[in-house]
């Protein structure tokens, strides 16, 4: 069995912590998640030789780069996927895969987490919790950082020509993320 067939083998049982964190943010308010689109998957490996020949054998199979940066020391890269992997009944044709992040602290190679796109294209973290809010009917965050493992914001900065994209990441453990961002990943690193 190659390297991509293992890890896809992996997606129902990641499939199940989504649902069931999916279904724990419905009761906070954050109706119908999945019916977002989904923008890309990612995955985690504790190796850097697996994440190497994993990204070897996408690109063999017809994979593109769409963008790789070093971020804390790492490498990550965005590809565009040659099949589509089908994710929550919907096909993702990206795939976020970091190289390992020693201070990452997972048991085991891992599907990590999904990012869902927000309709209103905002440019700011302020503008994409007013989506956010206007989007799901809810007024704040507050009872979603009370409940889950870990809620966290950012900005990410990459090259001057990317277009801004914030994110919202909601953690329910180590493994199981869900990141809420205002455009693709193709949008974004688009010239």
């Amino acid at each position: 069995m190659n390297n991509l067939e293992y890890y896809l083998n992996q997606i129902p049982e990641f499939e199940e912590r989504l649902k069931k964190f999916l279904s724990e943010l419905e009761e906070l308010g954050l109706k119908n998640m999945e019916k977002l689109t989904i923008d890309h998957i990612c995955i985690q490996l504790l190796e850097d030789d697996q994440a190497q020949a994993l990204l070897d054998e996408i690109l063999n199979l017809g994979g593109k780069i769409l963008s790789n940066a070093e971020f804390k020391g790492r490498m990550i890269y965005s590809i565009k996927l040659s099949t589509s992997i089908k994710v929550l009944d919907q096909k993702v044709d990206v795939l976020e895969l970091p190289f390992p992040e020693a201070e990452k602290g997972l048991p085991n190679d891992m599907w990590e987490h999904v990012e869902f796109i927000i309709p209103g294209n905002a440019n700011t973290l302020e503008e994409l919790e007013a989506n956010i809010f206007e989007h799901f009917g809810i007024e704040n965050l507050t009872e979603l950082e009370q409940k889950l493992n870990k809620v966290s914001k950012s900005m990410p900065v990459g090259k001057a020509t990317d277009k801004p994209n914030p994110v919202i990441k909601l953690e329910r453990e180590k493994g199981t993320e869900i990141k809420l961002h205002a455009r693709s990943l193709e949008d974004v690193v688009s010239n």
